[in-house]
């Protein structure tokens, strides 16, 4: 089950091995707040599903105790994605970090397009 609080958002566009991350906060009301902008997310037994108000990206997942994983698409025919989500203070990937830092990604977390700066 989610609980409300901080949890790091990763996900990558395309499914590739390079996963960004941002900080989201989960909030009792169902919305979401944090690096990604406002959402929305509900719980139905052991399924996730989130949203963001300024992007076409939907999440679907699995939730298991203080993680949880999926899928993400924007309905638009771009590659579909997909994300894992760990409560803060729980491990990081040191690697996509690192990685981060060198290329930006063409979406972000919540399903825009992105000026990619050559």
């Amino acid at each position: 089950m989610i609980a409300s609080g901080n949890w790091v958002l990763h996900f990558s566009w395309g499914c590739t091995p390079l996963y960004w991350s941002v900080d989201i906060t989960f909030h009792s009301d169902g919305t979401i707040t944090g690096e990604a902008g406002p959402g929305h997310w509900e719980q139905q037994d052991g399924t996730l599903m989130m949203s963001w108000a300024e992007g076409p990206a939907k999440y679907s997942g699995t939730v298991d105790g203080y993680a949880a994983s999926g899928a993400m698409t924007t309905f638009d025919g771009s590659p579909n994605g997909c994300w894992y989500l760990l409560r803060e203070g729980d491990l990081r990937l040191k690697e996509a970090e690192e990685e981060e830092q060198l290329v930006a990604p063409t979406r972000d977390a919540m399903g825009n397009t992105r000026q990619v700066e050559e």
